[in-house]
């Protein structure tokens, strides 16, 4: 399901001043306040949920960065990170989320309501002791 770009222009001035450079985690963030005021969340409620998301993409895992490279095509400097992958030092990324990760930052109900398979497929992974 594709986040409509109406809904982040929306919250682009709560979501931009946030030290994240994930678009998308910014965007599913936009989502996610977005669907929980349908659901009914005071302005309490939000800022509480927000706070939440915030401790859980804190307490994600790092990576390390194993050298620095300038991308002769595109002319970026880029980090080199353990997995091999390159990241811009300057800039957004746009890594996908774990259907784990999701759960953790953003909740079963709102991942029910943004992927239903994806809910379907991490009750399934419950029942039968799966991982993501």
């Amino acid at each position: 399901m594709e986040i409509d770009s109406k809904i982040i222009k929306k919250w682009a001035p709560v979501i931009d001043g946030l030290p994240i450079k994930n678009r998308f985690i910014k965007e599913h963030m936009s989502n996610y306040l977005e669907w929980s005021i349908t659901q009914g969340e005071d302005a309490d409620n939000l800022k509480s949920s927000m706070n939440d998301i915030l401790v859980a993409i804190e307490n994600t895992s790092r990576i390390e960065i194993v050298g620095k490279f300038f991308n002769t095509t595109t002319g970026i400097i880029e980090y080199k990170l353990s997995d091999g992958t390159y990241v811009p030092i300057a800039g957004e990324v746009n890594r996908k989320l774990s259907n784990n990760e999701m759960l953790k930052m953003f909740g079963i109900d709102y991942l029910k309501h943004y992927d239903l398979e994806t809910f379907r497929d991490l009750k399934i992974d419950e029942i039968y002791g799966g991982t993501d």
